[in-house]
This record gives structure tokens, sequence and C-alpha cells, in this order.
């Protein structure tokens, strides 16, 4: 396991918004056969559609306004 320092008086004096996130490796194959077997639902983690045509203006919009 990989560990980083970081200085957290920086942080809260330059105001920097510093988050984390869980990544999963070896996992893609077993969810894509579990919603091709129907074991999943995504509808609940599709939060709208944007035509190709549109996924410029409304894609990048839809980014930094959600």
């Amino acid at each position: 396991m990989m560990q980083s320092t970081v200085d957290m008086q920086k942080v809260a004096l330059k105001k920097i918004d510093l988050r984390g996130t869980i990544c999963y490796i070896q996992d893609h194959r077993a969810v894509i056969k579990m919603v091709q077997e129907g074991k999943m639902n995504l509808k609940p983690f599709i939060s709208g559609w944007i035509a190709v045509v549109d996924l410029v203006e409304q894609g990048f919009n839809t980014l930094v306004n959600p």
C-alpha cells in the first residue's frame, strides 16, 4: 500500500478542497456480467440523456452545473 503525507496546514490556509475515493480493480468483468444477466439495474445511476450533437454544450454544462 502506498502512503502519502499531506501538509494539513497548507490545505487549510489555502482553502484547498481535498477529497478521496476508493477504487476497486478487477471487478469490471463481474459487474458487466451481472448487468448482462439482468442482476443489476443501471437506471438509478442514469441522471439524464444528452444527444451526441449536444454533447459539448450540454455535457460540459451539466458537469460544471449539476
